[in-house]
């Protein structure tokens, strides 16, 4: 702070009226070379010298100087857009804190072990941009794909299922080891459909009636609905819940309409 002459308040000084006055205090200008100067601005990062190398960024740099440093920890500096270098000082404590030491040495590229041209830290960054584009552009692309898939899905035409006529197949009845339980026979569906045979006499000597499919159960349901029982009634409305069953009953002649309404008729 200083009085001013014309105004006589007090005010800040000026960058010149402060650097006079510090040279009249005894200041001197200490000046840096180049490379100086562009050694303080540059980022720095502690690594461990291995056989006169070190690695940095996917690089390996070298220089015969760091031989006695063999698994010493220095601290490197870099050129952000000049990756064909590296400047290597000792790491020297101030406070308790790692700080840049003398300059050792400046290690250069060797292009024999990773790279051919120098990778630094700019191109870096551009590249792990680059990826980090591609990326989310792909994953753009697969939703674009998915909405594309699902659309046709909706817009495409379902096709009915035909009905191919089919002879009816002699089902052989399942036999139990013990033949007191179950008589062995052989069921024709076609009969069913017919009515040409009374199944109500198909009973083992137990007395519970035994169906070898579902099928034959159901052409027995539309027959005789009311002497069905309830695990029956419900093994039936299960095979009409799944189509695959459906089609069945559909393809050995059964009326599946006529199935449900009988069973809702004995519910």
């Amino acid at each position: 702070m200083l009085i001013d002459t014309e105004s006589g308040r007090m005010r800040h000084m000026s960058p010149n009226e402060f650097w006079q006055s510090e040279q009249a205090k005894g200041f001197e200008v200490v000046e840096v070379s180049e490379e100086e100067a562009a050694e303080l601005f540059r980022p720095h990062v502690i690594r461990t010298v291995r056989r006169c190398l070190i690695e940095w960024n996917s690089n390996t740099y070298f220089n015969a100087a760091l031989e006695q440093y063999h698994g010493d920890k220095v601290i490197v500096g870099i050129d952000v857009k000049d990756g064909s270098y590296l400047t290597v000082r000792r790491i020297d404590k101030v406070d308790g804190k790692d700080e840049p030491g003398a300059l050792i040495c400046t290690a250069r590229f060797a292009g024999n072990e990773t790279r051919y041209v120098p990778y630094s830290l700019e191109q870096a960054a551009i590249e792990t941009r680059a990826k980090g584009r591609m990326k989310r552009l792909s994953g753009k692309m697969a939703d674009v794909e998915g909405e594309l898939k699902a659309s046709l899905y909706l817009e495409a035409d379902a096709t009915p299922v035909m009905d191919l006529p089919m002879e009816p197949v002699a089902i052989m009845e399942p036999v139990e080891p013990e033949g007191d339980l179950l008589e062995h026979n052989v069921v024709q569906l076609a009969n069913f459909s017919t009515g040409g045979e009374d199944h109500s006499a198909h009973k083992p000597k137990s007395g519970k009636r035994v169906f070898a499919s579902d099928e034959e159960l159901a052409v027995f349901a539309l027959q005789h609905p009311e002497e069905l029982t309830d695990n029956q009634k419900e093994l039936l409305w299960e095979c009409l819940r799944s189509h695959v069953n459906v089609d069945l009953f559909r393809m050995s002649g059964i009326d599946v309409a006529a199935l449900k309404d009988a069973l809702r008729r004995v519910a």
